[in-house]
């Protein structure tokens, strides 16, 4: 009986081991689909082509989450909402090896895949930004004091538009809204 415990506690570490190795291949293998398969997908210039849908998907948005503060908060919260979800005209990927370089309008971000956030600041406050891959996509995650969003970059098929489904969560209003952003390659 003692003995077969021991070779019991003697396979753990293996098992360990090879749960870790799977894991590291198959995240391995997810960066590689996206910097070999979709890298040609998402690099470049992309311009901001909404349509009234995309429009209308984001008020909505920001009406849900503006129903549920006070009345006399709403239209702060609607503007300040308003403000932080007004997509950026213009988009420029650049996927490197393990390095995403991204240009919005006139400002320019270097993440590295899975790493630390890095610490930024803008028009809307100061917040922390994150770059990784999901099921073979790009996702990015903005994390502030008061709110979070996750972008998913989703391509075209034909590689000539490019779909940004935003997810934004306000944890102290306990309120999560979703929309679409469309963009055309240039």
């Amino acid at each position: 009986m003692q003995e077969q415990e021991s070779s019991r506690c003697f396979h753990a570490p293996r098992i360990f081991a090879r749960k870790h190795a799977v894991s590291a291949l198959i995240l391995a293998l997810g960066l590689a689909s996206l910097c070999s398969g979709q890298e040609n997908n998402l690099n470049g210039n992309w311009q901001l082509a909404d349509s009234q849908v995309e429009k209308k998907s984001r008020q909505d948005a920001i009406s849900q989450i503006a129903a549920g503060v006070p009345r006399f908060a709403q239209t702060r919260v609607s503007e300040k909402l308003r403000s932080s979800t007004e997509p950026t005209k213009k988009i420029t990927l650049n996927i490197q090896g393990q390095q995403l370089v991204m240009r919005e309008d006139e400002r320019e971000f270097k993440l590295t895949f899975d790493s630390k956030p890095v610490e930024v600041s803008g028009k809307n406050g100061q917040g922390k930004v994150s770059v990784s891959t999901k099921s073979g996509l790009l996702v990015l995650t903005a994390q502030a004091t008061d709110a979070k969003r996750t972008v998913t970059f989703r391509p075209g098929q034909d590689g000539k538009t490019l779909v940004l489904d935003v997810t934004l969560s306000i944890p102290r209003m306990g309120k999560t809204a979703r929309y679409k952003t469309k963009y055309v390659r240039q």
